[in-house]
Formats: structure tokens, sequence, C-alpha cells
């Protein structure tokens, strides 16, 4: 699950050249909007139904992406178009502490136990003793099955195709046409979908609060 946030901070920094400091903060953040929305203010690490952790699963992935995009319409785009590093270094990590902070409101407490969508108790006996829980094979599963679909889309597909060629000449891809504001904000958009999707996987594992 790690490696899906390395993907989107990677896709981030090739792209545009831009450290996403707030990356972090949308991983944990995502998933405490979605928590928001679909439970409430006051969650508990029980098993939900099938349609809660469906809810859960979109609403973060969307959460992650709009958290994403906003970082960067707001606290980025503004600076990187005229070469300000120390502008745009200054706005991501705001944007993160801006994050932080809003949604120290309705989660005001320390540390929250936070439900699992997978809902699995199960371990898997491999002899001397030693149990290793289902879930981490699920959790496994998922993130390298995401992982490898959004590698293989970014090196096949033709949207993969626009991504690369505005990382590797952005001026040059703009003369050709290629809407390059719209692949940058579309990368943000992925990036920030797999953060919440890592976060959603990842939460679940031990008490966690808006801070971590």
């Amino acid at each position: 699950t790690y490696g899906l946030i390395a993907l989107g901070f990677t896709l981030v920094q090739r792209l545009t050249g831009v450290i996403a400091f707030a990356h972090g903060d949308i991983v944990v953040g995502s998933v405490f909007v979605a928590v928001l929305v679909v439970i409430g203010t006051t969650p508990v690490a029980e098993a939900p139904s099938v349609g809660t952790a469906l809810a859960l699963f979109v609403v973060t992935l969307a959460a992650g992406a709009l958290l994403s995009m906003a970082v960067y319409v707001l606290a980025v785009r503004p600076f990187t178009g005229r070469g300000d590093v120390v502008g745009w270094v200054a706005g991501g990590l705001a944007a993160g502490l801006f994050v932080r902070e809003l949604l120290g409101l309705p989660f005001s407490q320390q540390a929250y136990a936070l439900p699992d969508p997978l809902s699995s108790t199960s371990v898997l006996q491999l002899g001397g003793g030693v149990t290793v829980p289902v879930r981490a094979f699920e959790v496994l599963a998922i993130g390298v099955a995401v992982a490898v679909v959004a590698e293989r889309d970014l090196a096949t597909s033709g949207a993969g195709a626009l991504v690369r060629a505005v990382s590797d000449d952005g001026p040059a891809a703009a003369l050709l046409g290629i809407p390059t504001e719209r692949v940058v904000l579309a990368a943000f958009a992925l990036a920030g979908g797999l953060a919440g999707l890592a976060g959603l996987l990842i939460a679940p594992g031990a008490p966690i609060g808006v801070n971590d």
C-alpha cells in the first residue's frame, strides 16, 4: 500500500518537478473525509456493512482526488508558472497544515479506531506457531493489482502517452496542442486517489488521528 503512495508521489514529481509536501496529509485527510461523510464523527472499529464499505472506498477515492487537485490549483500552480520554488514549497506545506486543522474541528480526539472495509479477521497458519492475518494478503493483493493497472495504463494508453509527453517536455507538448494543465490536474487527481486508497487500507491497522 505504501507503494501506491509512492507511485502518486513520483508521478507528480516527474510531471511537474514539484515535491508533493501535502501528500501525506491527503492520505490521512481523504480517509477522515470519507468517515465523516459515510459514518459521522464517532467512528467505531467494527465490521461495516457491504454498502458502508463500498461507500467508504468510493468517497475516499473521490476525496483524495479532490483534495489533491485543490492543493495543486490553490497552493502549487500559482507559483510553478513563475518558477517560484519557495512559493510552491510553502504552499504545499501550508495546504497540508490547513487540511489537518480543518479536519481537526470535527475529529478533535487524539486518535480514532476506524472501521475496516475489508472486515477480515481470520488468520493463516504457516506452521511453527506462525500466523499471518488474511487481511495482510488482501491488502497486498489490492495494492499490487491497483499499482499494476495504473502503471500499465500510464505505459500503454493514450492518456498515458499524454502524461509521458508532458513529463518529457511540457512546453513542446503544449505547442503540439496537448492540454498540459488538464494533464497535470488529472495526474494530481490520480495521485490523490491512490493516496486515499492506500490510507483506507492502512488506517484500520491501528488508532489514527488527523495529525498522523
